[in-house]
Order: structure tokens, then sequence, then C-alpha cells
């Protein structure tokens, strides 16, 4: 009876994240309606104003996360619909600021400076979802927030968990595609801490990456060193992961294409053979004279 096959579900997971996107944007044009008509025709450029800028703050925070490809960690269906929600949130806030002027420090009866409220609007309106009106302590002694903060950080956890599963599917995938030319550095450097300080080495090709980031390749490796019980195979899967996160997916496989090529160049000259001491001719046995023959 043959295995059974494992199917797939990442599709499926994609599908449902676009699915939710869609119904969020329906969602907020539907909102609109419930908005007075006057707020769009005499809001207009600032409403695009704030959902940009509310947009950017949530770009912003996913980007951070994932060092990598933080645009593809964005362009995923979760991290669109955290930014999305971003700037929804911007957008009634700004709602919320032109309906109360004075609340705000702006003057009651008078228009609302466009660019100030929208900046206002998308800047602040995380600012307020992340404050806490209290702070309780769970059963295992861990901080519970209670306000709006709660409602951002469930989101965002969400948003991590779906986008890493997202992302570490691709970067399982490319690590072991490349495994072979790791394998290939090990057969010519013999040791994981040679491989290792020759990656680490190629680094210095980078004009901008800090000397933290360094030390903690440097750490991690040594950590994989010092572990003999470790397989081989298993420190060549870390350190691909290590690596991949540094230079990223493009250049990932090329960095090691190079790595393999230029090793050679690398490589201590074999020195020359030494110079064979020079044939001397046989000595030649010195001539005695007969001796003469004896007197009878």
């Amino acid at each position: 009876m043959p295995p059974p096959r494992a199917t797939d579900n990442s599709s499926l997971v994609d599908w449902g994240g676009y699915w939710l996107l869609a119904g969020l944007v329906v969602l907020f044009a539907l909102s609109f309606a419930t908005l007075p008509s006057s707020f769009l025709s005499e809001s207009c450029r600032s409403v695009v104003w704030a959902f940009v800028f509310g947009t950017s703050v949530g770009l912003s925070e996913i980007v951070s996360r994932y060092r990598d490809e933080p645009l593809r960690a964005v362009g995923t269906p979760f991290g669109l619909i955290y930014v999305f929600v971003n700037g929804m949130l911007a957008v009634f806030a700004l709602f919320v600021i032109t309906r109360y002027p004075e609340k705000f420090g702006f003057t009651a009866g008078q228009p609302v400076p466009a660019f100030l409220s929208a900046l206002l609007a998308g800047f602040g309106s995380m600012a307020v979802m992340r404050t806490r009106l209290m702070v309780l302590k769970g059963a295992d002694n861990k901080d519970i927030s209670i306000g709006p903060d709660l409602v951002i950080k469930t989101l965002l956890q969400m948003v991590d968990q779906y986008v890493d599963r997202d992302r570490a599917a691709k970067r399982l995938r490319i690590v072991t595609a490349n495994l072979g030319n790791l394998k290939i550095l090990a057969v010519k450097l013999r040791s994981f801490r040679a491989v290792a300080d020759y990656l680490l080495a190629s680094l210095f090709a980078f004009q901008n990456l800090d000397e933290e980031r360094k030390k903690q390749l440097q750490d991690i490796f040594s950590e994989y060193d010092n572990k003999p019980q470790v397989p081989d195979d298993i420190k060549y899967l870390a350190m691909g992961f290590v690596f991949l996160t540094v230079v990223g997916e493009k250049q990932f496989a090329d960095l090691l294409n190079k790595a393999v090529e230029g090793i050679a160049n690398l490589r201590s000259p074999v020195a020359p053979p030494l110079l064979a001491p020079p044939v001397l001719p046989p000595p030649v046995p010195p001539v005695v004279p007969p001796l003469p023959p004896p007197h009878h």
C-alpha cells in the first residue's frame, strides 16, 4: 500500500486571507454610508492623506519584523490586512477630529487644516490604539492589557502567525535547495568552523551590515560548533537559515555559488617541489701500482 501523499494547504490559507481582505475593503466602503455626506465632500484630500499615513505606520511595523524580505512579508494577504486596518483606523480618527475639532486644539466652527488633521489622524490613531486603560496580572503572572491595545496586539499576533508560516515554508524550500553548496564547502574546508569563518569573512562585502548583527552570527555559529552531538547536516541547515536572513532570497543562491567558485582561489597555493640534489659521478678508486715480483 503506497504511503499517503501530503497535501499542500498553503494555497487555501492564501485564498482565505485574500477573501478576508476583500471583506474588510467592502466593510470599509460600506462604513462611509454611515458618515455625514459633508465629511467626504469637504475632507476628500484629508481622507486620502490620513489613509496613506495610517498604512505607512502598519507597513513600518511589518517591515521591522521580517529582515530577509520585508516587502514580501507585507505582500502576503495577512500583511496587507494589517496595513489596511491601520489605514481604516486613521480615516475614522480623521472623522473624529473633524467632528470634534475643539478637543484636538482646533477652533470650533473653523475649517480644520486638511494636511495637519490628516497627519494627526494617521500617526495619532495608532498612539491611541496603543493605550492601556489598565493592566491585570494573569494566572501565569503575565500582564493582560485592558483597552484598545489588546485589539491591536491580538491583530498583530494573528498577522505574525500567518505571515511567519508563509515565510517559513518558502525559506525552508530555498535553504534545502541550496544545501548542496554548503556541503561542497564542508568537503573542501573540512570543518563546520572553517565554513562558518569563510562565510563570515564574505560578509565584509556588505558596507552597512552593523557589528551587532555580525556578532550575533558569530555567537550562533560558535554555539553550534560547540555541540558535537548535533549532526553536521542540521548544523549546515541552521547556517543556511542564518545567512538567508542576512542576504535575502534573491542573493542567497548567488552568494553560495560564488562562495563555491571562489574557494579554489582562496586555498593556500601548493608549494613548488624541492629541486633534486645534483647527481654526482661515482668516485674513482685510486690507481695502485703493481708490486714488483719477488727476488729469488
